[in-house]
């Protein structure tokens, strides 16, 4: 049978097997574990002992009493921004952007950087930058590039950035704007842009 040891170290596994003949061998004892999303990079040490409270009977050999695996772990993610803006709006108006920023694991995404270049015409009035409502990076602006860095984002999350801008009075015809994520890590770059176009 498998117990914990403590319930505050639940990954400290104990097998109790009970008595073992001289020259006998126990069926495999196989362990299925989760690797944590959050977990970093890099290697994985596991260390299994065996030992027994036989008191009749002196252990003769310990240095044979415990074995070390150590696994090598890599982060992987798939990070997915669609952007969503008006149709249609008036010159001299303004209009919000917003970009919905989903990692679709497996790991956990860190430093996921959203980055909107502004069309000429535009002039940036404000921005936000929320995961369920809460603050999750600093909207900064250069010039006309708009960036906001997430520093993490779980598997099944989704980050929003919304961004304000003000139409010049001049412009028509169509503005088209695209956005950028990039996160570490992140296998899959075809659904890293995304565009809106909006008739003035």
């Amino acid at each position: 049978s498998a117990s914990d040891t403590t319930s505050a170290n639940p990954d400290n596994i104990i097998f109790a097997i009970g008595n073992l003949a001289s020259g006998e061998t126990v069926s495999t004892l196989q362990i299925i574990a989760a690797i944590l999303p959050s977990t970093p990079a890099g290697s994985l040490t596991n260390i299994v002992v065996i030992e027994t409270d036989d008191s009749l009977t002196a252990e003769t050999n310990s240095s044979n009493n415990s074995w070390t695996t150590n696994t090598l772990v890599t982060s992987q993610n798939d990070v997915r921004i669609i952007k969503v803006g008006p149709t249609s709006v008036l010159a001299g108006g303004d209009l919000v952007y917003t970009l919905n920023v989903s990692n679709f694991g497996p790991s956990t995404a860190t430093n996921v950087t959203v980055t909107d270049l502004l069309p000429a015409g535009l002039t940036f009035v404000s921005g936000t930058s929320t995961i369920g409502g809460s603050v999750a990076g600093t909207v900064t602006v250069t010039g006309q590039n708009v960036s906001v860095t997430i520093p993490v984002l779980n598997p099944g999350e989704t980050g929003s950035v919304t961004i304000r801008a003000a139409v010049g009075l001049t412009v028509s015809g169509t503005i088209t704007n695209t956005a950028y994520v990039t996160a570490v890590n992140d296998t899959n770059v075809t659904n890293n842009t995304s565009s809106s176009i909006t008739t003035v």
